[in-house]
């Protein structure tokens, strides 16, 4: 896969959580062993959960796979939560057998190891889910719609983005529909309050990632290769590609597929002929699903250029095909109304949950081909988790948020080797260095310095004999002066303002999230008589 980093990340996050560092946003060793604040500006949902077997005593490979594993069964199960509330049983089944065996997850899954974006494209369901509500449950249904927003926040940054777009547009619809039909904006209010809870709940991690980002090499993740102009897929590919595990090239040299899959686009648009026919009240579904995907299909061809070239911020979307994520989805959906489709020419119900199943199987056994490995690597987790892995070969494959002035390593011989090189007469007495803390106590027989392995970022203070130091810089890295003497070397990652105030904020929207439990609790009990 194309980002064979995982274990790693998922190694360094229980090493973070081990060390007592909440939540995490740096890690030791990963930066060439300098350290980088990746969890900072990548999204962490996924590393958090798979952090937690690493630290219970299990393998990090095999965590890892578990992590894969559970993201890819919360897309089947949540989608299949929505299709069955617009489609009943059937429309569960279907809808989540399309949205589990698309192309684009597949490619997600095994060729890419995009393990950030299907954590995402699985919360997409419950959002629409919480949108449209249950008129019996409103409360509840909209918190389950900003939850789901925070989860993609969480899982994906580009994702987020993408989906707050599509969200901003639906809430400018249902703006101007409330006006121009002189009605209320319910609906409206209830998308914001969506936006509004899923921000507040995320904003520990958004707010200091965009504040923030400047101060990383961040601006290579949209330069030479990644630009965005040199993505954009034909219309054909979207309806037939050859499948490789290759990566995106610009024209027709793609080693990798972006086809939506045949099967989904039939029961989609029999799914809308459900609609229509039947003449269900879901006309406003209706165009947010076929809007939608024009959409997408629209952001992933060429004469969508000028729009990217003007929206702020979309370059770092990289690669238009990333917009399959949201056009699966609404495939998804509408295929949910497959079996109202059916009715107009089948009227026994047994008869239709024949074809139903057969539709199922048909989707299984034909897309099943688009979930296999390229090949069976015969690695261990010694060949993630080892010192020269970590800080060599895993570190040059994502490194675009180090130190914006901290010159990267070229060769293996530049890697961080030890925590600390010294000048001058100076004894290493003891030291103790955690992921976000450094404690270290010496003699210094002659004036000299100390260089900390470790990259310098907004948060790091250091301190000597318990004084604040300012650190000269050198290289990207930390030195101190020592004059003689003995003395006692702390540092520790703290919070800029961006992240307390971040921190803060998601805190405060917790504890409120919390009273609106109980009462919810309490209203959805049923009423026993107190005599009972």
């Amino acid at each position: 896969m194309h980002d064979d980093t995982q274990p790693t990340r998922v190694f360094e996050m229980a090493r973070a959580l081990g060390d007592g560092q909440f939540p995490v946003r740096w890690v030791s060793d990963l930066g060439y062993g300098y350290g980088y604040p990746i969890f900072n500006f990548y999204a962490p949902l996924p590393y958090y959960i798979g952090a937690i077997g690493v630290l219970s005593g299990l393998d990090a490979i095999v965590v890892t796979k578990l992590m894969f594993g559970l993201g890819v069964l919360l897309a089947a199960i949540f989608m299949y939560v929505l299709g069955y509330k617009l489609g009943g049983v059937w429309g569960g089944i279907i809808s989540a057998l399309v949205y589990l065996y698309a192309p684009y997850h597949g490619v997600q899954i095994y060729v890419r190891g995009a393990v950030g974006e299907y954590w995402a494209y699985a919360f997409l369901p419950l959002i629409l889910y919480g949108i449209i509500g249950d008129k019996e449950n409103r409360d509840q249904s909209w918190l389950i719609a900003a939850l789901g927003l925070a989860g993609v926040i969480l899982s994906h940054n580009i994702t987020a983005f993408l989906t707050l777009g599509f969200l901003g547009l639906f809430l400018a619809s249902e703006l101007l529909k409330s006006l121009v039909n002189r009605s209320d904006f319910s609906k409206a209010a209830l998308i914001l309050k969506v936006i509004v809870v899923g921000a507040l709940f995320t904003a520990w991690f958004w707010l200091p990632a965009v504040t923030e980002v400047y101060l990383t090499k961040a601006e290579t993740l949209v330069q030479g290769a990644n630009d965005f102009h040199r993505h954009f897929v034909f219309l054909d590919q979207l309806w037939n590609s050859p499948w490789g595990y290759g990566g995106s090239a610009p024209g027709r040299l793609d080693g990798m597929s972006f086809m939506l899959g045949k099967i989904p686009l039939v029961l989609a648009i029999l799914g809308l002929a459900g609609l229509t026919w039947n003449k269900i009240k879901s006309k406003g579904l209706i165009y947010l699903c076929l809007g939608g995907l024009i959409i997408s299909v629209f952001m992933m061809l060429d004469i969508s250029k000028s729009i990217w070239e003007v929206i702020p911020g979309i370059d770092f979307v990289q690669y238009p095909w990333r917009f399959l994520v949201f056009a699966v989805f609404f495939i998804a959906v509408m295929s949910s109304y497959v079996d109202f489709s059916l009715t107009r020419f089948v009227s026994s119900r047994n008869s239709r949950s024949l074809l139903l199943l057969g539709f199922s199987l048909v989707i299984v056994v034909v897309h099943s081909r688009y979930f296999r490995p390229q090949f069976v690597a015969n690695k261990t987790s010694a060949d993630y988790i080892s010192d020269t892995a970590v800080k060599w070969s895993i570190s040059r494959i994502s490194d675009e948020y180090l130190p914006k002035n901290f010159p990267v390593p070229k060769t293996d011989k530049e890697i961080a080797l030890g925590k600390f090189n010294t000048t001058g007469d100076i004894i290493i007495d003891q030291s103790e260095i955690r992921s976000h803390f450094w404690h270290i106590d010496v003699m210094s027989l002659t004036a000299g310095d100390i260089v900390l392995s470790l990259s310098f970022f907004p948060g790091w203070k250091f301190y000597i004999d318990n004084r604040v130091v300012e650190p000269i810089i050198q290289d990207g890295l930390v030195k101190l002066q020592l004059v003689p003497g003995k003395h006692t070397i702390t540092a520790y990652f703290s919070n800029t303002w961006p992240r307390i105030v971040g921190n803060w904020v998601s805190l405060l929207a917790l504890f409120w999230f919390m009273t609106k439990l109980g009462p919810l609790k309490y209203k959805n009990q049923p009423y026993q008589n107190e005599k009972n």
